[in-house]
């Protein structure tokens, strides 16, 4: 969920019958399934590899200012 967020159909990984129903649905369902087409491409959109460099050098800055490293 702190990943996709609102653009994904979520399910309980132990439970082989809530798997197979949430896939039932997405299949059947044209407007989620779209909607979550839809809301997937948003939400990576927010994951670019500009986004990723920048955020891991703040947590290597962060890092070396908690050990004095410079």
């Amino acid at each position: 969920p702190e990943i996709c967020d609102d653009a994904a159909a979520f399910f309980d990984a132990n439970d082989p019958r809530d798997i197979a129903t949430t896939i039932a649905t997405l299949l059947s369902d044209d407007a989620l399934r779209t909607q979550c087409v839809v809301r997937g491409r948003e939400r990576a959109a927010d994951f670019t590899w500009d986004q990723t460099a920048r955020g891991l050098l703040g947590v290597f800055e962060e890092s070396a200012d908690r050990v004095h490293i410079h």
